[in-house]
């Protein structure tokens, strides 16, 4: 098995290249949507999952692609699959 190849980046499907900063975006939108339709604040997550309401706001703003071991609390804390915060992202 090979390693993939750095520079191919992710594709969404038929489309142009998603670079890692579409990504981090494309998350950020989901984590606002979300938690805009629970009716909370970025405060009121942030007290949720015992993150400073700035990290919040950085996560939606898609400064800095989110870990994993990041993604999985705030799922859990906006009560939707991981998979919904991924959404958009092939």
């Amino acid at each position: 098995m090979h390693p993939p190849d750095p520079g191919s980046g992710l594709r969404p499907r038929n489309g142009p290249r998603m670079t890692g900063d579409g990504v981090a975006k494309q998350i950020g939108r989901n984590i606002a949507e979300a938690r805009k339709q629970a009716g909370l604040s970025q405060y009121g997550l942030g007290l949720r999952l015992f993150m400073h309401p700035n990290e919040i706001s950085r996560l939606e703003r898609g400064v800095g692609c989110p870990r994993l071991t990041t993604l999985m609390p705030i799922a859990r804390g906006l009560k939707v699959p991981l998979t919904d915060l991924l959404r958009g992202i092939e």
